[in-house]
């Protein structure tokens, strides 16, 4: 390596300082196309990361739909398992006297 003023392009510099000044500007491109490929990355990964949000979110919405509809249908169940219950007891006393009435006409008509 010697030091020949003519291998240089910047006159009065020496061949050592023009070698690092290119060094130091690679390294400064290299950089930025570093950080321009991180910086997409992570603008993808954003993408993504949003994407995937909203999808959660209405996956989300969707089981709370479905699960306040079971629970909406288990309360009018209940309701109606009630009200039919109600139907019921209000027919045994019916039943019971039909029963009563039923046993006394055997009772007359078989003696016993």
């Amino acid at each position: 390596g010697g030091n020949n003023s003519n291998a240089t392009s910047n006159a009065g510099t020496d061949p050592q300082e023009s070698e690092t000044y290119a060094l130091e500007q690679q390294i400064k491109r290299d950089a930025m196309e570093a950080y321009k490929r991180a910086a997409a990355a992570l603008e993808a990964r954003l993408h993504e990361v949003q994407e995937a949000t909203k999808q959660a979110l209405s996956d989300m919405k969707d089981l709370l739909d479905a699960s306040a509809e079971v629970q909406i249908s288990h309360v009018r169940n209940q309701h109606n398992v009630d009200v039919e219950e109600r139907r019921v007891a209000a027919m045994v006393p019916d039943v019971e006297n039909a029963t009563s009435r039923f046993m006394g006409t055997m009772g007359q008509a078989f003696g016993m």
